[in-house]
């Protein structure tokens, strides 16, 4: 992102390395979800892929089946430890392939304790889904647990390299789940297992390649228009003109 002070070229081609790093961090996420899932298929699968007769809802037939007593702990298991790595992976490609963001370790540690305690966040919904809902709340919860994730540690990276622009930021990564929801639709025709595969690439790729898009169109208007609407410390209003006192403050002062 092109700040007052830093000529960046408006480089197309970034969109493509964008998209890439986030698919491939996707490509290693389902990976480890495709492991752990198969490897314990016999207390899984019937939920997964259940008998014949059994009724279809929400494209995942699972009402009717009765769930193995580890299924939650298995599924909780395998999407944490598959957001986990692929957050991981993300946070490492991006400092390799970026040079805006160079912090990896400091990103690869927050990127690590944010999904651990988004984890904790969660095991309550997974709880409670499962008690009223069953297998399908399950689904749902995994669901959110994977979209939150990922949000998470895209907004981490982005606030470790580009605080000033968590705005574009934002309205990035906002059009990142508009654009990949677009794409669900398209390919809306494929089955439950392979779309829900193949979304976890496609996903983080759109997450990323919206967030560039984004940064991109704000970089050009900036460039044209020399407004720069978007940075945190552009005040608008009564607050044009005022700064902050920080001298009063402590370090965390709320």
């Amino acid at each position: 992102m092109k700040t007052n002070t830093e000529e960046k070229s408006l480089n197309i081609s970034s969109l493509f390395s964008r998209f890439i790093v986030g698919f491939g961090a996707g490509f290693v996420g389902m990976i480890v979800l495709g492991i752990i899932l198969f490897s314990t298929w016999k207390i899984i699968g019937d939920v997964l892929i259940p008998p014949e007769g059994a009724p279809d809802q929400l494209g995942v037939k699972v009402n009717e089946v009765q769930t193995h007593p580890l299924f939650l702990i298995i599924i909780t298991l395998a999407i944490f430890l598959s957001t986990l790595a692929a957050n991981l992976t993300y946070a490492f490609l991006s400092t390799v392939v970026q040079e805006e963001f160079s912090r990896r370790s400091t990103s690869l540690t927050h990127v690590f304790f944010g999904n651990l305690t988004l984890l904790i966040f969660f095991l309550p919904l997974y709880f409670s889904t499962n008690v009223v809902f069953g297998a399908q709340g399950i689904a749902i919860s995994s669901i959110l647990h994977i979209v939150i994730s990922v949000f998470f540690t895209l907004s981490v990276i982005q606030s470790i390299h580009q605080s000033k622009y968590l705005m574009v930021n934002l309205y990035g990564n906002l059009f990142g789940i508009i654009l990949f929801t677009f794409l669900v639709t398209v390919f809306s025709d494929i089955d439950t297992i392979t779309l829900f595969f193949i979304s976890f690439p496609f996903f983080i790729g759109s997450m990323a390649f919206g967030n560039r898009v984004i940064e991109l169109v704000y970089a050009w208007i900036y460039k044209n228009y020399g407004t720069d609407f978007l940075n945190v410390d552009t005040n608008f209003g009564d607050d044009y003109g005022l700064h902050d006192d920080t001298s009063l403050k402590n370090d965390f002062d709320i």
